[in-house]
C-alpha cells in the first residue's frame, strides 16, 4: 500500500504544474515522459483567485483577471468565468477565444466533441480543440448526439423554477459541419 501510494503521489507532483505524460513500464516503476505541447497550469493565491501559469512557471494570465476558473490546465484552451462577459473560452496565450454557452451553471459540457458558444445572442459550436466549427447562427440548439444536433432559428424561451424550456415549430438537424441533416 504504502508504494502505490508513493507512485501516486509522485504521479501527481510530476503531473501537476508540467506537460508530463505518466506511463507503467515493465518494471514495478512509473515513467515520466515530456510532453513537446505548451500546456498552461491554474494557480490560486489565499483568496482563491485563479492565475495560469507556463511550464516555465511564468505568469500568463494574471491573479484577478477571472473570477473562476473551470480548467486545471489545459493545452488548447480553457474555461474561465469573467463577471461582465459570462464564461469564456481562452487559449494558452491568454486571448478570449469565445462565449460558452452556460449550462448547468458552469461551461456547456462536450457532447460527440463539441459544445456550444454564443455570440450577440445566438448559438454555435466548438470542438474539443477550442475550434469554431459552426458560427453562432442559432437561436436554439440542443447537443450533438450521434453525429447530430437539434436545432432552430426561430423559437422561444420559458424559465420555470430555474428550468430554461425551448419551443419551436422550426426545429432541424445538422451534421458536424453545420450543414442539414437528414
Amino acid at each position: 500500500m504504502k508504494k502505490f501510494l508513493y507512485l501516486f503521489t509522485s504521479a501527481i507532483l510530476f503531473s501537476c504544474g508540467t506537460s508530463n505524460e505518466v506511463s507503467e513500464n515493465n518494471s514495478d516503476s512509473l515513467v515520466v515522459e515530456k510532453s513537446s505541447a505548451p500546456m498552461l497550469t491554474c494557480i490560486r493565491n489565499a483568496d482563491y483567485e485563479p492565475a495560469f501559469i507556463n511550464e516555465k512557471g511564468d505568469t500568463i494570465i494574471p491573479f484577478g483577471k477571472y473570477a473562476e476558473s473551470f480548467t486545471d490546465s489545459f493545452f488548447t484552451f480553457g474555461s474561465v468565468y469573467d463577471t461582465a462577459k459570462g464564461i469564456i473560452g481562452i487559449d494558452i496565450h491568454g486571448n478570449e477565444l469565445f462565449e460558452i454557452y452556460n449550462f448547468d451553471n458552469g461551461p456547456d459540457y462536450i457532447e460527440d466533441g463539441m459544445f456550444r458558444i454564443v455570440k450577440d445572442g445566438l448559438i454555435g459550436f466548438a470542438n474539443e480543440a477550442g475550434e469554431i466549427v459552426i458560427k453562432p447562427q442559432f437561436m436554439c440548439a440542443y447537443p450533438f448526439e450521434n453525429g447530430k444536433a437539434q436545432v432552430s432559428k426561430n423559437c422561444t424561451q420559458t424559465t420555470e423554477f430555474e428550468m430554461t424550456k425551448w419551443e419551436s415549430e422550426d426545429w432541424f438537424y445538422i451534421d458536424k459541419s453545420g450543414k442539414i441533416a437528414e
